[in-house]
């Protein structure tokens, strides 16, 4: 299709890819109908970059560098995502820096090694890309002082996701005293990183450790046999002040001890999790779990939490699975109906608790024995079903 001689005002354009800004084959469509639309849309398009490896760094920049580049001159991008990334060795640090002064990155950075560690990445690019208020780390083995200084210069993080991360052996005990999440970070998630737990309990970390965060996301295999799972429930009882905490609890059926340490961990008679010191809000995601340990899970929160001292009061929030085959092969409606049945017969005493429960996810309609507005006692224990 050729140019058309008519001049649309630019405001239609800017209106229209801002509205597909998240259709990513619109706009490239878009971009290759009228030469004057490309520069807009291309800045659209760049808003979430991927750059798989070094060779996808310097293939972009190949691409920037092209007598017909139609990117931008200046080229921000949301949210970058360098994947696959060896050691910083060589003429690495020197891509990094380059990439810094290339395209800034607005609010979100994700590293991913393959060998090595992310830290001598992040410190390269850390200077430039001051304004991030999410990070996503995964892979590798970090030293821990220079680890936590870096967080440390990136004043505008909020938001720290580590995954498949743990840290070096200290070799000097005294560089990693007082070490703690900067202030500004107030969201946590730690997934498929049990060992790190080992770090923090072995130099007292939950006491002072965690600072400002608010928001604690834990993804894991809860297996005792993993390392850093017991030193992670040690951990917990004297973390203080984090209000809210998610379990989010993988699944294995080949882990033979699983079920077991699970019910230690989420289902033990004084509630564990329930009583760490300054919790408002227990979230336990077991949508990858079968459904019949939500219930069990569910069933010993409703008997032993009236029983708690009067000081803790937690709204409980429990996930079900959404597939029908952890569902025990049989009808969801049906395996609810029966565990309302048996744990709230006729004349059942009703009971109270400061404490909140809350059911979510159910995959089916809810029977009619839950009541209006999705109310149900168990154990004579009030649970909202969301």
């Amino acid at each position: 299709m050729s140019e058309s001689s008519i001049d649309y005002p630019t405001e239609i354009f800017d209106n229209i890819f801002d509205n597909l800004e998240n259709d990513e084959a619109t706009l490239l469509a878009l971009s290759n109908l009228r030469k004057s639309w490309s520069l807009p849309a291309r800045r659209h398009l760049l808003q979430n970059v991927l750059l798989n490896g070094w060779g996808g760094i310097l293939n972009f920049f190949a691409l920037t560098a092209a007598p017909e580049c139609t990117f931008p001159k200046e080229i921000r991008a949301k949210k970058l995502t360098l994947a696959n990334l060896t050691a910083t060795e060589g003429e690495g640090a020197s891509v990094l820096r380059r990439l810094v002064s290339t395209i800034f990155v607005e609010t979100s950075l994700t590293i991913h090694t393959s060998t090595g560690g992310v830290t001598p990445i992040l410190t390269e690019v850390s200077n430039g890309w001051q304004t991030i208020s999410h990070l996503a780390l995964c892979g590798g083995t970090h030293e821990a002082s220079t680890f936590f200084s870096t967080l440390a210069s990136l004043t505008h993080l909020e938001s720290l996701e580590v995954q498949d991360f743990q840290f070096a052996p200290i070799v000097n005990a005294l560089a990693v005293e007082n070490l703690r999440f900067p202030q500004t970070i107030t969201q946590l998630s730690l997934a498929r990183s049990s060992s790190i737990w080992t770090f923090f309990r072995s130099y007292d970390f939950p006491k002072t450790g965690f600072a400002n965060v608010r928001t604690l996301r834990i993804q894991d295999l809860f297996c005792f046999e993993k390392a850093g799972v017991w030193d992670m429930m040690e951990c917990l009882k004297m973390a203080q002040g984090i209000p809210t905490i998610t379990f989010e609890p993988f699944y294995d059926a080949k882990c033979r001890d699983l079920i077991r340490d699970m019910n230690n961990i989420f289902q033990p008679l004084r509630l564990t999790l329930m009583r760490i010191p300054g919790l408002k809000r227990l979230e336990l995601n077991f949508a990858a779990m079968p459904a019949r340990f939500a219930f069990e899970t569910l069933i010993m929160h409703t008997i032993f939490a009236p029983h708690l001292p009067d000081e803790v009061s937690v709204d409980v929030e429990i996930r079900l699975p959404q597939s029908f085959a952890l569902w025990d092969a049989s009808n969801p409606e049906e395996q609810l109906e029966q565990m309302l049945r048996e744990t709230s017969p006729p004349g059942t005493e009703e009971v109270t608790s400061s404490s909140t429960l809350t059911v979510r996810g159910f995959p089916a309609a809810l029977p009619n024995s839950v009541g209006d507005g999705g109310v149900a006692r168990v154990c004579g224990f009030p649970v909202s079903f969301i």
